[in-house]
């Protein structure tokens, strides 16, 4: 997602939008490949809160790239400081009940209205229709954000294999 955000022109082209996938499910949340209180998914939401698209896209590629079993807190820490986010702001909303149930539950409630069923993650749309799963790659996505007729010079560049 970071090199399609980053190529000549898309950013400035394309509406880009990040939801966490959490839903209500009982008494607590369903988040994928978490328990019920969604802790990681608790330390993202306050991480991206109020934050411009690109400083979420900066800060979800690089948690994305950590290695498998790195906790939560650790994993927000470094990846704030790659994104420029203040950790300790981070933290602060991490730890009150009060505003990381508020973003939970507003998160939820869009995801829940927009999604009724589950949807495989990372879900990715192009005008309101699913990208194909198996085809993500970023030619295929640019291929087609740029069939929209968008203006961006990654959409008039041509790759010359020799």
């Amino acid at each position: 997602m970071k090199q399609l955000y980053a190529a000549d022109g898309i950013a400035d082209a394309v509406d880009f939008a990040v939801h966490a996938d959490i839903r209500p499910q009982g008494a607590g949340w369903h988040c994928p490949d978490e328990e019920s209180t969604c802790p990681t998914t608790q330390w993202v939401l306050c991480a991206m809160d109020s934050q411009p698209i690109d400083v979420q896209i900066s800060f979800l590629t690089c948690f994305d790239a950590a290695k498998d079993g790195t906790p939560a807190q650790e994993q927000t820490k470094t990846c704030a400081a790659t994104a420029k986010l203040d950790f300790a702001n981070i933290t602060k909303c991490h730890d009150s009940q009060d505003i990381v149930g508020l973003l939970m539950k507003t998160e939820g409630e869009y995801i829940v209205k927009r999604y009724p069923q589950l949807v495989p993650v990372p879900h990715i749309e192009i005008d309101h229709v699913a990208a194909d799963p198996e085809k993500r790659d970023y030619a295929t996505l640019l291929k087609a954000l740029c069939s929209k007729g968008i203006k961006a010079g990654a959409c008039h560049k041509t790759t010359v294999v020799v």
